[in-house]
């Protein structure tokens, strides 16, 4: 049931990401092309960054058991955390805490959520629930999230799609 769940999420996640990819470069499939195997794929260089939000969202909807739903604030919220718990740590303006808080500029946690939602408008309001896991200064106009462990998964693109119009379809599993 779990894995049929990570498919799910997975493909859902791809259909997300599906318009971001733009452009193509000579490593891409040809027209409507797949590739499927047990073995991380090799993917076209302006694809492999969609690996990381793809992961973020997938994260997010298994360990909180929640659907797809990027104008609920919880979902909204909890998947901004993780992908700033995995991925902000290695961007140039996050200041990272001695108590393992990470702080971001409004800005980047934007840019973030303009990454992790197609139709990303602006930032939500934070959710009761989620008020100690991240906090907004506005008078440094930044966010603190107060992250955790990723533990042992890693993501994989399993397969991917050449729409042949300049646009992606990938499936990535958690393993």
């Amino acid at each position: 049931m779990k894995k049929l769940k990570m498919l799910l999420c997975s493909v859902l996640a791809a259909a997300v990401f599906a318009g971001c990819a733009g452009g193509q470069n000579g490593t891409a499939q040809s027209e409507g092309t797949q590739r499927e195997t047990e073995e991380p794929v090799s993917v076209p260089e302006n694809m492999a960054s969609m690996l990381e939000p793809a992961d973020a969202l997938m994260m997010c909807m298994l360990e909180n058991n929640l659907e797809y739903s990027p104008s609920d604030s919880l979902f909204f919220w909890k998947a901004l955390y993780y992908f700033a718990g995995i991925y902000a740590p290695a961007h140039d303006l996050a200041e990272a805490g001695e108590d393992g808080s990470m702080t971001l500029p409004r800005q980047t946690v934007q840019e973030f959520a303009a990454v992790l939602f197609a139709d990303y408008d602006d930032l939500l309001p934070i959710p009761e629930e989620m008020s100690e896991s991240v906090i907004y200064d506005s008078g440094w106009d930044s966010y603190t999230f107060y992250t955790g462990d990723r533990g042992l998964s890693e993501a994989e693109i399993s397969t991917f799609v050449d729409n042949g119009d300049g646009t992606f379809t990938l499936t990535a599993m958690l393993k």
